[in-house]
């Protein structure tokens, strides 16, 4: 009696964090902070929003970057940019880690809590069967580099999927904010070239980037097949 209670009082918290993450928080936040939303179509708005708050833009940035990360409503690539056009490289690339680190804290956590329920609300039952059953294989940790390397594919939601997972957090981290890193460069370095007018360069490493994103697109099926020639040659070997 008392474990059916329990599962019941943990079945009612899952709703409560579920309804406060999928309504409560875009709600809020929309409601008391409509220029979140609205001030993000582009780099300099976005630039212009967070210079307003002055001594307090550093953390303001880190807070956005992890809505970023957890509720995916802005484009990360915005903020990205925004970040090398707002400050140096070196300190833009530095602030992007920390607030994907712990917005990944927060979506993994959050996954394990709500469970599989609740990401099943996001992501259809086949892709959500398939990439934890890429993230549980043998294999796991390096596929799971590869998913974060690989452009075109979703990267934040990923998070939650490897709460769900048997990942530890400690190598999920490592990995997905190591597979971050060559996007991460080169969109802060778009920023960073854009702010000091250097247009040409700009341009062609966001071509670069256009086409890496195209063509992880466009093989996205071949990439996930030999994923999972990954996955099941490592489970042939147990």
């Amino acid at each position: 009696m008392n474990e059916e209670r329990k599962e019941k009082r943990l079945a009612l918290i899952k709703m409560i964090v579920l309804v406060a993450i999928i309504v409560l928080v875009p709600s809020i936040l929309f409601l008391t902070h409509r220029e979140l939303f609205s001030e993000f179509n582009s780099v300099e708005k976005f630039e212009e929003y967070i210079q307003s708050f002055g001594n307090k833009s550093i953390p303001v940035f880190i807070i956005v970057q992890i809505i970023q990360v957890v509720i995916s409503a802005i484009p990360g690539e915005i903020v990205q940019v925004a970040a090398g056009f707002m400050f140096s490289p070196f300190k833009a690339f530095i602030l992007v880690m920390i607030g994907c680190l712990i917005g990944e804290i927060f979506a993994f956590y959050i996954g394990k809590l709500l469970g599989r329920d609740f990401v099943k609300a996001f992501i259809s039952h086949d892709k959500l069967e398939h990439y934890t059953g890429l993230l549980n294989s043998k294999k796991g940790y390096t596929i799971c580099f590869l998913l974060y390397l690989i452009p075109g594919i979703p990267k934040d939601f990923l998070c939650y999927i490897a709460g769900i997972s048997e990942m530890d957090i400690k190598y999920f981290l490592v990995l997905s904010l190591l597979g971050r890193i060559p996007g991460l460069i080169g969109s802060v370095a778009m920023g960073s070239l854009i702010g000091q007018d250097r247009y040409v360069l700009a341009i062609i490493i966001f071509a670069v980037a256009c086409i890496a994103a195209f063509l992880g697109v466009i093989f996205r099926d071949k990439l996930h097949a030999k994923l999972e020639e990954i996955k099941e040659r490592a489970q042939n070997k147990r």
